[in-house]
């Protein structure tokens, strides 16, 4: 996370829902930046495409939002099982995060969604959901020539992004580990500060509300089961 610090209600429940400021054009700006234009021309590019005439008058988020959600369905049609169970999860995961997201801004969350590096963790699951279809296709005839185009293009925007992770791994500790650890033993009521990359940025902020107890372990445990068996059915 970047920009300000973000404070992080850490609740079971709340009271007062997040305001989401939705609407289907950002719902196909965020599917269109964040997941198709993510994962096949990277972070590094998704500046360039923001800045685009196409992407102002929405015809560009549109034409990959569809793009993106017909091809991801097709194998989800004739195709393996794991796959289509795999889909739905990340869908649902993607859902969840729309309608319940924790941005720690008053902003409306639909609209901080619209820009890169807002909301990351949200996306990484229905990526490699999108990706996998895309795999699928690669063996499928009719589909093969396109699909196989676009697993190319993901193959050739991983080196534009490696920088990212080359300064992360010459940047100095944090610390974040043991102040997790510190953090998830602390009480209810503690407040800490999380020190994030890159150096100079203000601290995530943590409020905790509550704390996993054995009753909460069991009935997430509980959940987890139901809804394996669920997709099991599937």
């Amino acid at each position: 996370m970047r920009g300000p610090a973000a404070t992080l209600a850490l609740s079971v429940g709340r009271t007062t829902p997040p305001l989401l400021g939705a609407s289907l054009p950002r719902l196909a700006n965020i599917v269109a930046l964040q997941i198709v234009v993510g994962s096949l021309l990277g972070r590094h590019r998704m500046a360039s495409v923001l800045n685009g005439p196409l992407w102002a008058a929405h015809l560009l988020p549109v034409a990959l939002c569809l793009l993106g959600a017909g091809l991801a369905t097709v194998p989800l049609r004739g195709g393996s099982r794991l796959l289509r169970q795999f889909c739905l999860y990340a869908a649902l995961l993607f859902a969840a995060g729309l309608l319940r997201p924790a941005t720690g801004s008053s902003l409306p969350a639909w609209t901080l969604f619209q820009s890169p590096d807002i909301g990351d963790r949200y996306y990484v699951i229905p990526m490699l959901a999108w990706l996998g279809a895309l795999f699928s296709l690669a063996k499928r005839p009719g589909f093969r020539i396109v699909a196989r185009a676009l697993i190319a293009a993901v193959l050739l925007a991983i080196p534009g992004d490696l920088h990212f992770a080359t300064g992360l791994a010459t940047a100095s500790p944090t610390d974040f580990d043991a102040a997790a650890r510190r953090f998830a033993a602390s009480p209810p009521g503690t407040r800490a500060a999380f020190p994030i990359h890159p150096q100079g940025a203000p601290p995530v902020w943590l409020i905790k509300h509550w704390s996993y107890g054995t009753d909460r372990r069991r009935e997430m445990c509980e959940i987890a089961v139901k809804v394996r068996r669920w997709l099991v059915i599937l």
